[in-house]
């Protein structure tokens, strides 16, 4: 499916634009309007616009099929209005974004029930949020730098897709990454860093699939995933290095799925709760286990620096795992090979508390979204703390 959705991409890149009078060329800086341009692409059915300068407004496009591109280096859309989107795709069949900067909106990007978009090489930086993707949108996003956005990177809902290959996303705010209501993201070749409380948030029957990834510095915790999601560590993962200040490599809870059975390291604890489930092979945990509320954790050919620990119906399977310091986990003392087990009379480690360890307890209400106010912000992923 991915192999022939950018097959019709690159296909529509390639091909000349037809029934539109080919490509328009805004320069903006000498006073061209991009809305009108916009419109008429919109009104036509398809159309290419060629982009220079600064072009400053809150630009919308509802149609099938646009393409737009940075004439020259330096093309940029910048919001005249801070609590709007720089540019809100609000439908579309066929979207391309190329080479173009923007910034200073409550959203960079925000794409609606586009069929299939492409951003490629573009910036999305000094946004409430950079790039905001919902509604079924497909999107393919590769070689784009999403940073320095105040409270969050990318951020997919309600049914999106996305495809995303090298670039960075890097010293957004809150959260870098943030998946909710069924989106679905494969992250490839790129680097996640310098989030103050997520750095991957995988929320509400959400997918995460990563191939090549760096998560670093990412405060509360490296991946959070909750409420049915499921993340696969697909190889070359490195979630942490040693001095990452993140206490937390994973938390995984309410009958969400951790997997991975390549090489990989997570520095910081691994924390499975609520009927959660994570599954590692040949994998480093630089940290503890801390398992519980009938969470389940099985561990094969994986090297665990710290604690197994166990609470409240939690309990781990493992093999090859070498000596490993086991307390409360029923299983654990007879199932992994080598294990040294805590005595009876052993006190089991308290869990971390809600309101401690940056990830606690109740649920963060949802905020309004493109609403025009000022401060709206479409995150709703972290519980609130204590």
């Amino acid at each position: 499916m991915l192999a022939s959705w950018i097959a019709s991409i690159l296909l529509f890149l390639a091909v000349p634009i037809a029934g539109g009078g080919g490509t328009m060329h805004v320069h903006c800086d000498a006073g061209d309007n991009l809305q009108i341009a916009l419109d008429k692409v919109a009104q036509a059915g398809t159309g290419r616009i060629a982009i220079s300068g600064v072009c400053r407004g809150n630009f919308t496009f509802s149609g099938d099929d646009l393409q737009l591109d940075a004439a020259s280096p330096g093309a940029t859309l910048l919001a005249h209005e801070a609590y709007l989107p720089v540019l809100h795709i609000q439908r579309g069949r066929l979207v391309a974004v190329r080479g173009l900067r923007m910034t200073e909106g409550e959203l960079g990007l925000r794409a609606a029930d586009v069929g299939a978009l492409s951003v490629l090489d573009a910036e999305f930086k000094g946004n409430q949020v950079g790039l905001y993707l919902e509604q079924n949108t497909d999107a393919f996003i590769s070689n784009t730098r999403i940073e320095q956005n105040q409270d969050g990177g990318l951020a997919l809902r309600t049914g999106a897709n996305a495809s995303l290959v090298g670039g960075a996303i890097s010293g957004n705010g809150r959260i870098g990454v943030s998946l909710l209501h069924g989106a679905r993201v494969a992250l490839n070749d790129t680097e996640i860093s310098g989030h103050t409380e997520i750095g991957l948030s995988v929320w509400i029957l959400c997918s995460a699939n990563l191939r090549n990834v760096i998560l670093a510095d990412n405060g509360g915790a490296h991946i959070l995933a909750r409420d049915r999601a499921r993340v696969q560590l697909v190889s070359g993962i490195a979630a942490g290095a040693a001095g990452d200040a993140t206490q937390i490599g994973a938390y995984v809870s309410e009958q969400s799925m951790m997997a991975g059975f390549s090489t990989a390291e997570i520095f910081g604890d691994v924390i499975v709760q609520d009927a959660a489930y994570v599954n590692l092979g040949a994998v480093a945990v630089h940290g503890s286990f801390i398992v519980s509320e009938f969470g389940r954790v099985r561990l094969r050919q994986t090297a665990v620096d710290g604690m197994l620990l166990c609470d409240s119906g939690g309990d781990a399977y493992c093999s090859n795992t070498g000596p490993l310091l086991t307390a409360g986990c029923p299983s654990a003392p007879a199932d992994c090979q080598n294990a040294v087990s805590t005595p009876a009379d052993a006190p089991t480690p308290a869990l971390p508390a809600p309101g401690e360890g940056g990830l606690p307890g109740d649920d963060r209400p949802a905020r309004e979204i493109g609403s025009g106010k000022s401060g709206a912000a479409p995150w709703s992923v972290l519980p609130k703390r204590g």
